[in-house]
């Protein structure tokens, strides 16, 4: 799965961005076309004991194969958090896939499976979270040219309630202002595949 992963990341880095038609871009694997850009991002997660933390930071987006998959990239500003998405779209299932992957342990968590309906974007996972049984839900919402919401749910009672544990507030950013990368400060050995 991570070699898949490192593949689809090289290859991202020759694709730009395509507007296609107005019939293809009402298609379902075009549903993250609302994405593609730069963001800043308002995120507020839950932290231990249950308070709130607030995390700035920039989001980029980039389309993949026609809109059949995207890559987003996310950068803290205030602290190191830093993560990506991969989403694949399942033409058979008419379904979207979403791989997380952290920094801090580059793991490709199980994917959430999902898709939009009246432009709310709903996905699933069934995962273990410290030693929990949890359904977890993430829902993009609110979407025009310039904002959108996330937010992610934890539930422990099989789907009947449901508690936010991060939460995601976005608005479109000035392309230039989102950081180069490689970073100066980073490990050359990081970009081994650059």
């Amino acid at each position: 799965m991570r070699w898949i992963l490192a593949l689809l990341l090289a290859a991202s880095m020759l694709v730009t961005p395509e507007t296609g038609s107005a019939s293809a871009q009402s298609a379902a694997n075009h549903d993250f076309d609302f994405l593609i850009g730069a963001w800043k991002t308002r995120i507020r997660t839950l932290g231990p004991g249950g308070k709130w933390i607030a995390i700035d930071g920039i989001v980029t987006n980039r389309k993949l194969w026609n809109g059949k998959a995207d890559l987003e990239e996310i950068e803290a500003s205030s602290s190191a958090f830093e993560g990506m998405t991969l989403r694949l779209y399942d033409p058979s299932a008419k379904q979207w896939n979403l791989y997380w992957a952290s920094s801090d342990d580059g793991n490709v968590d199980v994917p959430s499976v999902g898709a939009f309906e009246k432009g709310r974007g709903t996905f699933y996972s069934h995962e273990l979270i410290d030693g929990v049984a949890t359904y977890v839900r993430q829902v993009y919402f609110d979407a025009t040219p310039t904002t959108y919401k996330f937010e992610q749910s934890f539930s422990h009672d099989a789907g009947k309630t449901w508690k936010p544990n991060f939460e995601a507030s976005l608005t479109r950013a000035n392309p230039g202002s989102v950081a180069v990368y490689p970073k100066a400060s980073e490990p050359l050995q990081q970009h081994g595949f650059d």
